[in-house]
């Protein structure tokens, strides 16, 4: 086993083990693999013979230090070989060359993607998608044989040839482009879908240019003739020249310059729909059109004088004489010339356009409707209505229509409203927010309505003294209706100043029934009062009679106490109280109040604190009242179950009788929230990283990881773990974690430095 180990102890037969002697021989077999100071199995003396073969599925190399490489030498007698795992570079570098024998491949990703050699002095690059060659430098290719093929699917459909140290470009086995220096020749046709810029000259040969798409040119000069041409400036001006003449120009605005005659072999002008457009004509006599503003612009016009007009349609340009205007206008009812129609008609609706009609001599407007027509002022969005203003012009009065809803219920007939017929000329009108006096007049079923601050009233003024003093009748304040009968005889009303503040006559009680007698009390029995002996009383309240001579029994009910001689005889106080929302308490601060059926409200600091209710015993305001304080605790508490939602703090011991169980989550991802729970079952679905957030001192729990797949499984910073057990993991089969952490999270990013080696865990052996 090496010098490492020493046998701590030998037995025989009869002997006690003790846990000691197990302990001790352990510890010294844990020397003896101990990775700095144990054996090394390399053949030396007490070292144990070199390892010849290494079995197992997965094998591990180095010591997972951090920034140091990982080196596998091959010794062999002259020549040495080494593979070296970079690992701050992420890669493994080879020392000498590496030789893929025979057709073998040297795959990527998958078996589709390799280099290889199916035939000898052949190289193969094959992918099953695209080859991207990216490279800061040159690409060269070089074939000695002088063709480059290009296949698919391997048929040739193309290639590139040198000949002679030309270029030539085969579509299949036919030439298409050949490179001779600078020329290059096109063997068939050449097709261009974008732009074709030729900085020399491009010779046709007389041939034809068809199917163009756009030409940008500067010019365009005639084969034979160089005093023909098409210019195009850079200030978008385009120039016609004959003869070395120019004989026709458009500019940038589209105007049309022609510097000779203008023929057109056609019979039309088209003019655009443009009305403000001008026909110009170059005889001295222009044309420009003129915007008629009114019918009175054309008064000195002749009949037979002739007017253009452009028919916005596209009809074009047409004459119309102004006799057919004016007749055209007084046929159609439409207001011509009140000259030459002096019953104009309105064809449509005569809109004002904020102008008044008005008079030059100080005659009436009149507004008069034939037989039994009616002038009518209609509404639109607003009722109909008319406005008088006073000799200036700045105040007025509206007379408006009512709404179309108070007027719904006429049936299309108008209300009428009648103007007096008499008086004299200072006969007014009563307006609702006027203060006139009405005279003489009839109000059938009145309603007098108070304001919000004032009931309706009506005064009665007195008949002296000018009627400044008045009698007031005020509606009451009540919210209800409330109906007042006059008498239907002649007489006085009382007033409640007429019945005396005490004593009693004939005038303000009831009549008295026969049988009462002095010293009885009096009750009212429907419209009559009756007299009531102490004793009857004392019935009518359901009270003890006393056997004993009482003569406080009226100041006793008065005042709300009632003396142990009026109960009955078991009784030494009130025994039940029974009422509607009572309330018992010092003041309504604080109270026991029994407000709501079948439910207690405790009341302390003007706020109700808890309740009880059928099976409930609970506070009013959610976690808002304590079971007890620090300094004032229960002693015992004995419940059926407790369900928190918050944190619970234990000072003593904790005894369970039954089973104490906690919250398994499932989760698949490795990140596991230490708030939500303990306990997890894990189960990755690829390689994957333990992540315990959100965790508290001296919390524990376990992970039951189902790695059914055999996924590589990394743990976070916090988490201290053996590496061999995160090794030992990764083989497929079941395990189960335990983790303890020591402190709580320090940070909130878990990547932070400060939360290294927080959580320890353990990992149980494989599961079976």
């Amino acid at each position: 086993m090496g010098a490492t180990y020493t046998r701590q102890s030998t037995y025989a037969d009869g002997d006690t083990i003790t846990a000691a002697h197990t302990n001790d021989e352990f510890d010294q077999l844990l020397a003896a693999f101990q990775a700095s100071t144990g054996h090394t199995h390399d053949g030396t003396a007490n070292e144990g013979g070199p390892i010849t073969k290494l079995l197992g599925n997965s094998l591990t190399f180095g010591a997972a230090t951090a920034g140091t490489d990982i080196t596998i030498t091959f010794d062999g007698e002259s020549n040495d070989g080494e593979l070296k795992w970079m690992e701050d570079e992420d890669y493994f570098e080879f020392s000498d060359d590496i030789l893929i024998a025979s057709t073998e491949k040297l795959q990527f990703r998958d078996t589709a993607i390799h280099i290889s050699s199916t035939t000898d002095g052949q190289l193969d690059l094959v992918a099953d998608g695209a080859v991207v060659i990216d490279t800061a430098g040159d690409i060269t290719l070089d074939a000695d044989g002088g063709d480059i093929f290009f296949k698919d699917g391997g048929t040739t459909f193309g290639s590139a040839t040198n000949s002679s140290g030309n270029l030539i470009i085969k579509s299949g086995t036919t030439t298409a482009l050949t490179f001779s220096g600078a020329n290059a020749t096109v063997a068939g046709n050449l097709t261009v879908d974008g732009n074709f810029d030729v900085t020399g000259t491009l010779d046709f040969s007389d041939s034809a240019i068809t199917n163009v798409g756009s030409i940008q040119l500067d010019s365009i000069s005639g084969d034979a003739d160089s005093n023909t041409s098409i210019t195009f400036s850079g200030s978008d001006v385009i120039t016609m020249a004959t003869g070395g003449t120019t004989a026709l120009t458009i500019d940038a605005s589209q105007n049309v310059t022609v510097a000779g005659d203008l023929t057109v072999s056609g019979d039309d002008i088209t003019m655009a729909t443009n009305t403000a457009g001008n026909l110009l004509i170059a005889d001295g006599t222009n044309f420009n059109s003129v915007a008629v503003g009114s019918l009175s612009e054309i008064s000195t016009v002749a009949n037979d004088d002739v007017f253009l007009a452009v028919d916005t349609s596209g009809g074009g340009l047409k004459k119309i004489q102004r006799s057919a205007i004016v007749a055209g206008l007084a046929t159609s009812g439409a207001i011509s010339n009140v000259v030459e129609d002096s019953s104009p008609q309105l064809g449509g609706n005569l809109d004002m356009n904020g102008q008044d009609i008005v008079t030059t001599s100080n005659a009436n407007i009149e507004l008069a409707a034939n037989g039994t027509g009616h002038v009518v002022v209609k509404g639109n969005t607003n009722q109909g209505a008319i406005t008088l203003n006073c000799e200036n012009n700045s105040h007025g009065q509206k007379i408006i229509a009512a709404s179309h809803s108070a007027l719904s219920s006429n049936s299309g007939n108008p209300s009428t409203l009648t103007l007096p017929s008499t008086g004299d000329a200072s006969q007014e009108l009563v307006s609702t927010g006027a203060t006139q006096t009405l005279t003489g007049k009839s109000l059938t079923a009145p309603i007098l309505t108070g304001s919000s601050s004032a009931a309706g009233s009506i005064l009665f003024k007195e008949d002296t003294d000018n009627g400044t003093n008045a009698v007031t009748l005020i509606g009451p304040a009540s919210t209800a209706d409330v109906t007042v009968t006059l008498p239907n005889s002649a007489g006085t009303i009382a007033l409640t100043s007429d019945i005396p503040s005490s004593g009693i006559s004939s005038g303000n009680v009831a009549t008295f029934t026969s049988g009462v007698a002095d010293d009885d009390f009096l009750r009212v029995a429907g419209t009559a009062i009756e007299g009531r002996s102490a004793s009857e009383v004392r019935s009518d309240l359901s009270l003890v009679a006393s056997a004993t001579t009482d003569t406080t029994d009226a100041s006793n009910i008065g005042s709300g106490t009632l003396a142990a001689a009026r109960m009955a005889a078991a009784q030494t106080a009130i025994t039940s109280l029974f009422a509607t929302d009572i309330k018992i308490g010092e003041d309504d601060e604080t109270k026991i109040d029994f407000e709501t059926a079948d439910e207690i409200h405790f009341y302390a600091a003007n706020a109700e604190q808890v309740f009880v209710s059928d099976g409930v015993f609970g506070p009013q305001t959610d976690s808002d009242v304590d079971l007890g304080t620090t300094g004032a605790r229960f002693k015992d508490a004995y419940v059926d179950s407790v369900t928190v939602t918050g944190d619970v703090a234990i000072g003593d011991d904790v005894t369970v009788t039954g089973r104490a169980s906690g919250t398994v989550t499932t989760n698949t991802n490795g990140q596991m929230d230490l708030s939500v729970s303990n306990h997890f079952n894990y189960t990755p679905s690829g390689d994957d990283e333990i992540e315990l957030d959100n965790f508290k001192a001296g919390q524990s729990g376990t992970i039951f990881l189902d790695n059914s797949g055999g996924h590589t499984i990394s743990v976070d910073s916090p988490i201290l773990i053996n590496a061999d057990q995160l090794t030992a993991i990764a083989t497929a089969g079941k395990y189960m974690l335990s983790y303890f952490c020591t402190v709580d999270q320090p940070n909130a990013t878990l990547s932070n430095s400060a939360n290294n080696d927080k959580i320890i865990m353990s990992v149980s052996g494989a599961l079976t």
